[in-house]
């Protein structure tokens, strides 16, 4: 079964014993994004996963407890608010994707700095990107 684009349950046992909030089965339902187990033609069980606070994160396909349903194309984005801090100055860019790197790429090729070396930094989320011998930071953040 593919499960790009689906609604998962992960299994209680996989997250902390001493917090309650993942006995709710709604806090344990994340979208599979993609990953070398979210498809039978593939050859792997680690599964690419976003998490209700927008965050992505690996999870196995031995982990998954319940297929809840399939997300429609045009419903799997979510919307993102792109900080761009510059020693010129910060501003903001909100673009919708499937994940932080992926609306900081975004936000990249609207600038027309893709071609520019970058590299993600300690978070995994931001990036940073050289501009004209400056490092630029791409923060984002979902929006509320």
């Amino acid at each position: 079964m593919d499960l790009t684009n689906c609604l998962i349950v992960l299994g209680r046992e996989y997250y902390p014993s001493d917090e309650a909030q993942w006995d709710d089965e709604q806090n344990r339902t994340v979208f599979v994004t993609g990953g070398f187990g979210s498809s039978s033609s593939a050859g792997g069980s680690a599964l690419y996963v976003r998490g209700n606070d927008g965050k992505v994160f690996r999870a196995e396909g031995h982990m998954v407890q319940k297929f809840i349903r399939r997300v429609p194309e045009d419903e799997t984005g979510i919307a993102y608010v792109v900080t761009v801090m510059s020693p010129s100055g910060v501003e903001t860019h909100e673009v919708v994707a499937n994940s932080p790197t992926a609306a900081n790429y975004k936000v990249m090729d609207e600038l027309g700095w893709l071609q520019l070396p970058h590299r993600a930094d300690e978070s995994h989320d931001d990036i940073l990107v050289q501009v004209d011998g400056a490092e630029i930071v791409l923060s984002p953040k979902m929006k509320r």
